[in-house]
């Protein structure tokens, strides 16, 4: 099973987020670049870690991407924007019970230690 991307706009995936089961997690990186690989270094560095944590995952984790370097750079990306807000790449946001979003950005992303912590079922609590 891997990781769903999404295509539709922050506000679309917003509602998607909210009625699915919780906790939930969006994955947000850059695209890619010509040759292939993400432009934003923490993404290239943080794929293998996310992939080995939500590949096989029974949860809810999708992926989105923030735009080419140009679009990412801009204030009027809509990943900026409200409701997510987004500062740095690559983000995880987790969504949980209470509908509130938690976050690990950029380094956070590839610490194996905090991801784990951050996505463990059972000190999470989560229901799936």
């Amino acid at each position: 099973m891997g990781l769903e991307v999404l295509n539709g706009p922050p506000l679309a995936v917003e509602a998607l987020l909210k009625s699915t089961p919780k906790p939930a997690y969006l994955i947000v990186l850059s695209s890619f670049a010509e040759n292939g690989a993400y432009w934003c270094g923490d993404c290239r560095k943080a794929d293998p870690y996310i992939r080995a944590k939500f590949d096989n995952q029974e949860g809810f984790a999708k992926v989105v991407y923030a735009g080419s370097k140009a679009e990412w750079k801009d204030p009027g990306n809509p990943w900026r924007q409200t409701p997510f807000s987004i500062t740095h790449l690559p983000t995880i946001i987790k969504i949980t019970e209470d509908g509130k979003f938690e976050r690990l950005i950029e380094d956070e992303c590839y610490n194996e230690q905090v991801l784990d912590a951050f996505v463990d079922v059972e000190k999470s609590g989560a229901h799936y």
